[in-house]
């Protein structure tokens, strides 16, 4: 049985819609019904007792498609349309009508959005049905359905994002987001029943009667298994937060039975739909609990087993066996004694033809489209697969039919009548069976085996392992039908007694009343079946692995001997860094008889290893290596050069009393080192250390415990580092990337940060199952084909078989000739010379070398094929020649081209690719991302593949993207727990607060409603009705009505109090108004055991059933608050968590604890970065939680952190939308404190290129990461204990205090890596230690944690030794370098209180008690910054008309339009005084041989040469500080004095169409020297709230009357070339400067005035140099979708317009404008010669592809000639590219933004956005006539 859930809503309709239902009919599906129903022999039917509480259903009767969405759509009545009426028709309400068909809240719905993709795809579907002249809704082929989708999205992902998709990942990303339904609320489960393979083909080919029975037998387990989920999986919960767990009247389902697969072939099974609603005991309808459902789906899976085995035995007499499967590891499946294999095979056969030519399909797909299939497109994919690959005659429909065929398919397969009816027989021929007999003894044996087979994979269970494990015994016993639930009973009752299970955890000291029970006595505070259970033998281990750590009465090596070992290591040119170094120390010299290292992936373990081993021995000592697998054992020999072995070889020797010398050779000289200690299993590890600490030896336990685990018990790493600690290696080796390395330890915590890395350096790869196989196989033989060690890798046996018979088909292919003889293996594939082979079974009778033999994971190369199927191979390490027998070939061995993730732990490459489905853990996708040196790379599958049936599944109605997977991965943490530890986590005084103080304030509640009595509480419920209408059938009700009853019993009036509640703000916005009523109540009475808590009344107190109990609560309340209050006061700076580090001091000992008790109360993860972590809307918890967050104000002031969040806006809007925007605001502004140039570090970083789509705050943060921290992972305690030669230099540095704190603070490894790494780059630890301490600001000395002085000095030593550090685009010269506290320029001191963020939850000011409900209040805007204006487009329900953004945002300006205008004014007009006696006039008369005052239209202008000229004769006229910063034209230098921007420059005033000046361009003094301190060659103003670069062009207005007259435009770089060609253009040319930067779509757009169909287009006057030409051609796109044709300007000898006109005058420069040729010619010039030298098909078809998109962008009007002209260059028929031009996609080049700190999006007040590019096609049929002129032009 599997279990997934179904989406409520209209999403399954959304898809449903688009799949063909199969052959039956060309209609789609109308809905989960239809769905259901349409492959069935009949209509499904109701079951279930929940259905009990429905009026007119029953069990059994029919479903209908109306009732399927009534239910499972709107989670209503499913005859409510019929009950409506029925009450509307007696004389009923509205609301009484629909009360009449409602089962609690309905599901929440909501619209479309009306330009939503999936609205805008609709609407090109039926425009393209109204060019085909057909009706808007009529079936569109798939292909077209395809492309539409693709261009839509295309479209909107470059609206959205500024630039086009970067890969299929981002666009398919796009769509899975675009398409997601409004709603996500869980309408039910979907339980599919399948018996096994042979029960479905006896069932196709015995006869009817027959069937029939096995029919019957399916049913009857399937209802079996439906009623024991309602007994134990049927719960519901109530209560504030659904705190209780309640019983209910049973489930609501609906049974549809289906006959056949997606092949064809016979697959009986049954899908149960089971409702989320269900009704509580008290009447109520609520939801299902799927807690227990998940919990207990495996158990049900195995009842369901069990129940139809016994149920054909008892009908049928069959008999069941094991049948082994081809993998290890894997339960052996029970099929039917008799059923011949070869026809499941068979059958199976015939699915693996329909799956390759799906594959097929769908790699096809990805190629076209760029993107995944869709779910809906997968769906179809298949079924076409499925069409394409059957037989001759239609599949049949029909049961009979089917049955016949299957019939005629077995005849086939088996040879004849004969043979199937001799087979038929023989199945069901009677066969005795001795059955055990159900005794006691046979009782106790079965629970002792139960037990030992669940502890022997875990070390803590539930009751639904053991019942699971109980059901497959009993299963496999054959006991007789009868006994089967009796036997699992009482077996799953004996291995959970006491004699054989320990439960974990302390039960609640507090025992609840009748009242709070459910029927079987267990206290409604529990969940069922929750409680974990441990063995006496696994606490036993523990315990003794434990107290072996603790133990110091070991041997210790010399610490001279460990010292000279370490020289000697360095002195073979082997480097350790002081963390290996110091492992090696700790390991060596240390008495402890066990410890643990933990030596994370990357981290040098190898290396460290093989040093340890050199020391002990030289010591006098022997090293012994142990592994729990012979490859990690093969490479643990290699490394320590001592005898190794495995811990399965030590134990089976101590079992057999066989001790070879090296286990009888242990004694106390003997070091035990165990590698890969967490792959070990937790009894293996107990008897190995018990053995050699008996023989006086010590044990080393070596491991990651975030690596891939034991598939034993295990988990105890973690509980001895908890315990004892661990040396850690910290500092990462392996990687190149700095980068890639610091993500793989955040990856390794399971930090989302981390992804951000990967998105960004397009490692994630998206498609389904069979793309994702083969985008990876390509890249990894692409790697091979370069000489890379990379490797290939699968999360699946299947997916690794996949590509191993892909990789050796190209192998063959290559070959060219017959693979000659081969030979099948243990996988299923085949292997001939040459194939690479992986061995999967220890085999010591094959002998490699004297210490070595065959392995399972061993590598080799076939040499030769044996004739008898033996196998002549290389061994990959050592070249060894062995043969493998034909036996052991048969069974264990497969090819080795790829291999499963577990398999490749511990191997290292240089690249590794992994194929990944997404449902895997954060264990195995750390160990994917961990292999390779340079590179790691995931391919993830987003999309299923095409499984029908998985149509309704929640990743089919709202898809995930590759990220959403991701994310899934790192939270599934399959990492083990060991029982201690799970116990210990039970007893976390944190975790029992949390419990202690929700089920305090539940229980006062429900009290005071049994207190308060049936009466008042009906007088409460109607004065709720009266208030607001529904209130009561609110989900929230019961809660409010408790808060209500706990108002009346301390003395107040609750309608009243109610009264105020709902007077202070409307309610009909809110989803649950009872919520929202319940948060604005205040707490009654007094104080409680926490501050935010109610006190008992006296009421209640002093009755004498409720006030026993309630005082019971409260003082086990209090006693819980002590203790985390205890733990707060223990904190250090090594076990501190990050909220508490700054609060270490004495004098903050009472708010930490106060914070600990809040936190841990409302269980707020210490990963959360705010103290008091996420607001609390109730009124009481919200004023407390105010005085805590003003509290931790006064104590630690935080610096304003508005500059940076006007940073990340100047970037990218979306930075601060990123959950991880916090994270990378305070390593930012740490950064900034460390005295380093932040913010100019992220602008440069960003323009590298686009940030990623999703994540991009993450992504920026690990661009930054390199240069300002090394890689290392975060140490326990124990890493303090570095202590490099270097320390006492630091010391010296440092105050007293400061030193030892920082030796002592959690980044006190990552200093010593960034030292060491500074020391290996040449710096002497004195200079560059004296260096990063002196480079300190003068405020962080003086900061009181650890963690900021140590932090600040890894950023100064890492951006002092960065190899590669950033520059910024382009630097100001010395004396415009922003001083030291830039973070102030752009916010000054007095404004920082003001401008701290407020909390969205917040009341506003003039209701400061009532909490901000989030569900409908608006919340308050934030205070905007003085210098910034706040960014006014953030998404909002007001008009976004332009006109009301624009005056929106300058009456949020620190400086108004008008007054930035002015000042502009004023100083275009001071500069233009300035001019006459400068050297520009000079200057300009030698370049352009002319001075161009004369002309009006130029009004060139002198920055004078002094520092403060122009800010003195603003300052005269008037201007402040704050206005000269605002409008660009002045800046702070180092020593705070306002200075000039523009000094000795020749200036442009920058004017927009009106003539308004915006701002300035200016060019250097040529005489000053080009050192850098004189600053770049043109300087332009800043961006600002008036000017931003890229907005403006520099002589359009001036040139606006001759261009209007019918001049053309020019475009060109700099000011002087624009000065040029207008001079020479006579009338007919204006030249215009782009200032600097590629022509934007703002540019553009200023240019669409001025652009006409006719004369001479756009002149193009680029650079000649490679840039010039990619931004001419980036030109091309833009002016083609305005309609121009543009022309290029040739210039002789790469000479610009001004040197032209310079050295031959204006009558050259005007030769040269009127000889330019289309920039349209020119560009397929450079496209075609490539065909001349290589006609290839590949080299073909892309020069057609580029030639057509070239062309169509064009005016239609040219389309012929360049077609004829591209039709004669290329080898290619007639037709050919005039198709490809009306098949050519639209392209647009991005725009580029350079970076400043205005909001990016700014650019919204005068740049609207372009509107979507008209396909080829769509401009053809505008432009019909102009081409049917130019064709009859052409023909004649």
């Amino acid at each position: 049985m599997s279990l997934h859930k179904l989406t409520a809503g209209d999403g399954y309709t959304y898809l449903t819609r688009q799949v063909a239902a199969l052959d039956a009919t060309e209609r789609g599906h109308l809905g989960l019904g239809d769905y259901y129903a349409q492959r069935g022999e009949s209509p499904g039917t109701w079951a279930g007792g929940g259905l009990a509480g429905l009026t007119g259903i029953g069990a059994g009767h029919p479903v209908g498609e109306e009732q399927m969405q009534a239910l499972f759509g709107h989670g209503r009545h499913p005859d409510a349309e019929r009950l409506e009426r029925e009450a509307l028709a007696a004389g009923g309400t509205p609301p009484e009508a629909r009360a009449a068909g409602a089962l609690g809240l309905p599901f929440l719905r909501y619209t479309t959005r009306p330009g939503g993709f999936r609205v805008r795809c609709a609407r090109q579907f039926a425009a393209a049905n109204a060019t085909r002249g057909l009706p808007r809704a009529a079936p569109l082929p798939a292909e077209e359905r395809a492309r539409i989708r693709s261009e839509v999205a295309r479209r909107l992902f470059a609206a959205a994002y500024g630039r086009p998709a970067a890969d299929a990942r981002e666009l398919s990303g796009f769509i899975a987001r675009a398409s997601r339904p409004a709603t996500r609320a869980v309408a039910g489960y979907d339980l599919t029943f399948s018996p096994v393979k042979s029960v479905s083909a006896l069932w196709a080919l015995a006869a009817r009667e027959v069937a029939e029975q096995i029919e019957d037998a399916h049913h009857a387990a399937v209802a079996d298994v439906l009623d024991w989920l309602e007994r134990h999986a049927g719960f519901t919960r109530t209560g504030h937060g659904g705190l209780r767990q309640v019983e209910t009247r049973g489930l609501i389902a609906a049974v549809f039975i289906h006959r056949d697969s997606r092949a064809g072939d016979p697959d009986l099974h049954s899908h149960v739909a089971v409702s989320n609603k269900v009704q509580g005991r008290d009447g109520r309808w609520r939801a299902l609990d799927g807690r227990v459902l998940h919990k207990a789906a495996v158990a049900a899976s195995e009842r369901y087993d069990t129940r139809l085995q016994a149920q054909l035995a008892v009908r049928l007499g069959v008999r069941f066996a094991a049948r082994p499967g081809r993998e290890p590891g894997r339960r052996p499946v029970r099929e039917i004694v008799g059923m011949d294999p070869r026809l499941l095979a068979a059958w199976s056969s015939r699915r693996q033809a329909i799956e390759t030519r799906r594959r097929t399909l769908a790699t096809g797909f990805q190629d076209e489209h760029g993107r995944t299939p869709t779910a809906p497109e997968a769906i179809a994919l298949a079924q076409r697969a499925t069409l394409e690959t059957r037989e001759a005659k239609h599949e049949p429909r029909s049961l009979a039919e089917q049955r016949a065929t299957w019939r005629r398919q077995a005849l086939g397969v088996l040879g004849g009548p004969a043979a199937v009816a001799g087979m038929l027989d023989d199945v069901l021929r009677p066969r005795a069976a001795a059955a055990p007999r159900l005794t006691t003894a046979w009782v106790q044996s079965a629970a002792v085996r139960v037990l030992d087979a669940v502890a022997g994979q875990r070390a803590t269970w539930q009751v639904w392992h053991v019942r699971a494990e109980a059901e497959r015994w009993v299963r496999a016993a054959d006991l007789a039908p009868a006994d089967v639930d009796t036997a699992v009973t009482r077996i799953t009752e004996r291995a959970l007694s006491p004699a054989l299970s320990i439960p974990l955890g302390d039960p609640d000291p507090v025992v609840e009343p009748a009242e709070q029970r459910r029927a079987d006595g267990a206290s409604v505070y529990t969940v069922a079946g929750a409680r974990l259970h441990t063995s006496p033998a696994v606490l036993d281990a523990e315990a003794a692995l434990l107290a072996a750590a603790g133990r110091t009465d070991g041997r210790r090596a010399d610490p001279a001997v460990v010292e000279l070992a370490l020289l000697e290591t360095a002195a073979n040119g082997i480097d350790l860094n002081p963390g290996q170094a110091q492992l090696v120390r700790e390991l060596a010299g240390s008495r402890a008889r066990v410890q643990l290292a933990l030596a994370p992936a990357g981290t040098g373990k190898t290396t460290a290893l093989a040093a340890l081993a050199r020391a002990w021995s030289a010591g006098g000592g022997s090293v012994l290596g142990l592994a729990p697998s012979a490859v990690a054992t093969a490479g643990l020999r290699e490394a320590i050069g001592s005898r190794c072995d495995t811990l399965a070889k030590l134990s089976w020797s101590l079992d057999t009393g066989n001790l070879p010398d090296w286990v009888a050779g242990i004694g106390p000289g003997t070091l035990v080192i165990v590698d890969e200690a967490g792959m070990a299993g937790t009894l293996d590890l107990a008897r190995t250390v018990s053995y050699v600490l008996g023989r006086g030896g010590l044990v080393r336990l070596v491991g990651d415990s975030q690596q891939l685990a034991s598939v034993a018990a295990g988990g105890v790493l973690a509980e001895i580092a908890a315990t004892h600690g661990a040396v850690t290696l910290t500092q990462l080796v392996r990687f190149a990337d700095p980068a890639e390395a610091a993500a793989t330890v955040a990856l390794r915590d399971g930090e989302t940060t981390a992804l951000g890395f990967y998105l960004d350096c397009g490692r994630v790869h998206v498609g389904d199952g069979a793309t994702c196989a083969e985008q990876a196989y390509t890249a990894w033989a692409a790697d091979r084909a370069r000489g890379a060690d990379t490797l290939l890798l699968a999360a699946t046996r299947e997916a690794v078989q996949q590509l191993n018979e892909r990789a050796r088909a190209d192998r063959l292919a290559a070959l060219g000739q017959p693979a000659g003889a081969e030979v099948a293996l243990g996988d299923g594939t085949w292997a001939s010379t040459g194939d690479p082979v992986i061995t999967r079974a220890n085999d010591r009778a094959l002998p490699i070398t004297a210490a070595d033999w065959v392995k399972n994971g061993d590598r080799f190369t076939v040499t030769a094929v044996g004739g008898d199927g033996a196998l002549a191979v290389a061994h990959a390490g050592t070249g060894r020649r062995i043969i493998l027998p034909a036996a052991y070939v048969r069974e264990h061995v497969q090819l080795g081209y790829a291999t499963t993730v577990h398999g490749a732990q511990g191997v290292t490459a240089d690249t590794c690719h992994t194929v990944l489905t997404g449902t895997e853990s954060r264990q195995l996708l750390y160990v994917a991302l961990t292999r390779g040196r340079a590179a790691n790379h995931l391919y993830v599958a987003t999309v299923g593949d095409g499984d029908p049936h998985s149509i309704v599944a929640p990743a089919a109605v709202s898809p995930p993207t590759a990220t959403d997977l991701l994310v899934a991965m790192l939270g599934r943490d399959g990492a083990q727990t060991s029982a201690t530890g799970a116990r210990r986590a039970l007893a976390d005084p944190a975790v029992r607060l949390h419990a202690a103080a929700t089920r305090y304030a539940d229980a006062l509640r429900v009290a005071a409603e049994h207190r308060l009595g049936a009466a008042t509480g009906e007088e409460l419920e109607n004065a709720a009705e009266q208030l607001h209408p529904g209130l009561t059938a609110a989900a929230a009700w019961p809660t409010l009505r408790g808060h209500l009853a706990l108002h009346a019993l301390s003395g107040a009036d609750p309608v009243a109090a109610l009264h105020t509640a709902a007077a202070v703000r409307e309610l009909g916005s809110a989803h649950d108004p009872a919520a929202v009523l319940d948060w604005r109540l205040p707490a009654p009475g007094a104080a409680g055991p926490l501050p935010w808590l109610p006190g008992v009344p006296v009421a209640l107190a002093d009755d004498p059933h409720w006030g026993p109990y309630l005082a019971v609560r409260a003082d086990h309340l209090t006693a819980c608050a002590a203790r985390v209050t205890g733990t707060a006061a223990a904190m250090t700076p090594a076990t501190a968590p990050e909220w508490a580090q700054p609060l270490l001091d004495p004098g903050s000992a009472s708010l930490r604890a106060d914070l600990a008790v809040w936190r841990a109360a409302h269980a707020v993860p210490n990963d959360d970065r705010c103290p008091t972590g996420p607001p609390h809307p109730a009124t009481t918890e919200r004023r407390h939680q105010r005085r805590l967050e003003a509290a931790l104000a006064a104590t630690a002031p935080t610096r304003s952190g508005a500059v940076w969040a006007a940073l990340a806006d100047s970037i990218d809007p979306r930075l601060r939308r990123d959950p991880h925007w916090p994270a990378l605001a305070d390593r930012v502004a740490a950064a900034d404190r460390a005295g380093l140039d932040a913010a100019g570090l992220l602008a440069a970083l960003t323009v590298q290129r686009p940030l990623p789509d999703e994540l991009p705050a993450a992504a920026l943060w690990w661009r930054l990461a390199p240069h300002l921290t090394p890689a290392t992972v975060a140490a326990g305690p124990e890493g303090a204990g570095l202590r490099p030669d270097w320390c006492t230099t630091l010391l010296a540095l440092l105050p007293d205090d400061h030193g030892r704190r920082v030796l002592a603070a959690p980044a006190w490894p990552a200093l010593v890596a960034a030292v060491t790494t500074g020391i290996r780059g040449g710096w002497s630890p004195a200079d560059l230690l004296a260096a990063a301490v002196a480079g300190l600001p003068t405020g962080t000395g003086s900061d009181l944690t650890a963690t900021g002085v140590a932090e600040a000095l890894v950023f100064r030593v890492a951006a002092l030794t960065d190899p590669a550090p950033v520059r910024t685009p382009e630097p100001l010269p010395a004396d415009l370098q922003p001083p030291d506290d830039a973070d102030q320029l752009l916010l000054p001191l007095e404004d920082q209180a003001a401008a701290v963020t407020v909390d969205s939850a917040d009341p506003p000011p003039d209701d400061p008690d009532v909490p901000f409900d989030p569900g409908h209040d608006t919340p308050p805007p934030p205070v905007a910054s003085r210098y910034v204006t706040p960014d006014p487009f953030a998404p909002t329900d007001v008009d976004n008309a332009d006109y009301l953004l624009e005056q929106h945002f300058w009456a949020t300006a620190a400086v108004g339009r008008d007054r930035l205008i002015e000042l502009n004014t004023m100083t275009a007009a001071f500069f233009t005084d300035s001019y006459p006696g400068s050297w520009a006039p000079e200057y300009l008369r030698k370049r352009l041989g002319t001075d161009p005052t004369a002309d009006p239209r130029f009004t060139p202008g002198y920055a004078p040469a002094g520092w403060t000229a122009l800010v003195d004769h603003l300052r005269g006229r008037g201007a402040t500080e704050g206005e000269l910063l605002a409008a660009g034209l002045a800046q702070r230098a180092r020593t705070g004095t306002l200075i000039d921007r523009f000094r000795d420059r020749l200036t442009f005033p920058i004017r927009d169409v009106d003539g308004v000046v915006r701002g300035f361009i200016a060019r250097r003094n040529p005489a000053a020297s080009d050192n850098g301190r004189a600053g770049p060659k043109y300087l332009n103003t800043p961006g600002t709230d008036l000017y931003r670069k890229g907005e403006h062009l520099l002589g359009l207005h001036e040139g606006l009357p001759a261009l209007t007259a019918g001049a053309a435009p020019a475009l060109v770089e700099g000011p002087l070339d624009a000065v040029a060609l207008t001079l020479a253009g006579d009338g007919q040319t204006v030249g215009v400067a782009l200032l600097g930067t590629a022509l934007t779509d703002r540019q553009a757009d200023l240019l669409r005035p001025v652009i006409r169909g006719e004369g001479p287009g756009v002149l193009v006057a680029t650079d000649a140099d490679d840039a010039g030409q990619r931004a001419a051609e980036q030109m091309y796109w833009k002016l083609t979708a305005l309609g121009d044709d543009p022309r290029l300007l040739t210039l002789p000898g790469g000479l610009d317009p001004a040197d032209l006109l310079h050295r031959e005058g204006a009558a050259a420069l005007r030769v040269a404008i009127r000889s330019a040729g289309t920039l349209a010619e020119r560009l397929l010039d450079a496209r075609l010669p490539a065909t001349a030298h290589d006609t290839s098909p590949a080299v073909v078809r892309k020069a057609v592809r580029d030639a057509a998109a070239i062309i169509a962008a064009s005016s239609p009007a040219r389309w012929l000639n360049r077609i004829d002209r591209v039709t004669q260059a290329l080898p290619v028929p007639p037709g050919t590219v005039h198709m490809a031009v009306l098949n050519a996609r639209p392209i647009t080049e991005p725009s580029s933004s350079s970076y400043s700190f205005m909001p990016r999006r700014q650019a919204s007040l005068s740049a609207p956005m372009s509107p979507p590019q008209p396909t080829p096609s769509e401009r053809l049929t505008s432009a019909l006539p102009t081409i049917a002129t130019a064709t009859w032009t052409h023909t004649t």
